[in-house]
């Protein structure tokens, strides 16, 4: 983990925001970014934007690096002074920092997944072979693997907090898809009382999407302690929803998406056995 001294410290003025990539329910909006900064200022990143300093603090004190994770490379601790000039009508008022409010927002600055998130790949040929299922779902389940070994739980894991990647840069003609878990938000330590003894729900946006089904049915009582089973039932419940063709006719696999749906989280599996039965088939491709 890091308290954000490794994480660029920029500001507003060195940045040129692009389009509107994303709105949230914790967030002003998430928008391209070019950073005019040396060693940064070649390429797009994405800033999530804050109106209070607690959610940024919130996301930067669950950073890890890892395989199957995206996270932050930067903050942007100033106060906006950007302008109307950056202004986009139809987004103005998720966007209050960029049509000269000067309101101070913060920012979190991610490299950019321009592929989009898992939910928006779901239809897309590319992810339709059972080579690239079983690597996203690799990558998924290596990434929560990084962060219970911190002690941490992602607590929302759904299709719209997985971002794809293509380690080929892009080029359309060799793509290797690959995922990373994004967005921090609701993570908390193993064994913390869930909202401080308040029961827990899906965020706005995973309800819109869905997928109150990934939530587990502890994650609703009001004194349950935070496990890394929470994460496992989502998991699972991942596996089911969009990667129909992993492991269809294994045993094994079956065997662990079903045990993974059980109500006592004592009878989930663990990531070691997921990811020992991922290993199995994806040596077989």
């Amino acid at each position: 983990m890091t308290d954000g001294g490794d994480l660029w410290q920029l500001q507003w003025e060195n940045c040129v925001p692009g389009e509107v990539i994303g709105t949230g329910k914790d967030c002003a909006a998430v928008r391209k970014l070019r950073v005019n900064v040396p060693g940064m200022n070649d390429r797009w990143y994405a800033v999530k934007m804050f109106s209070k300093k607690h959610m940024l603090d919130k996301e930067v004190e669950w950073v890890v690096h890892g395989k199957g994770l995206l996270s932050p490379v930067g903050v942007i601790p100033s106060s906006c002074t950007c302008g109307a000039k950056h202004a986009h009508a139809k987004h103005a008022r998720a966007c209050v920092c960029m049509i000269g409010i000067h309101e101070q927002h913060f920012g979190l600055v991610m490299p950019l997944a321009d592929m989009g998130t898992l939910h928006d790949n779901r239809h897309h040929e590319r992810f339709q072979t059972p080579k690239a299922q079983t690597t996203v779902i690799s990558d998924i389940t290596d990434g929560l693997q990084t962060l219970h070994d911190f002690g941490i739980v992602h607590m929302d894991l759904h299709s719209g907090n997985i971002v794809m990647l293509d380690k080929n840069n892009q080029n359309e003609n060799n793509r290797e898809l690959h995922a990373g878990i994004v967005d921090m938000g609701q993570a908390q330590m193993t064994n913390t009382r869930t909202r401080n003894g308040r029961p827990m729900s899906p965020t706005r946006r995973g309800w819109r999407l869905n997928k109150y089904s990934q939530c587990p049915p502890e994650k609703y009582d009001a004194f349950t302690n935070v496990t890394s089973k929470m994460d496992i039932y989502a998991l699972g419940s991942l596996a089911q929803s969009y990667f129909p063709n992993v492991g269809k006719s294994d045993e094994s696999w079956q065997n662990l998406l079903v045990k993974a749906a059980s109500y006592d989280p004592s009878s989930r599996p663990s990531l070691k056995e997921f990811q020992v039965v991922l290993r199995k088939l994806r040596a077989k491709m």
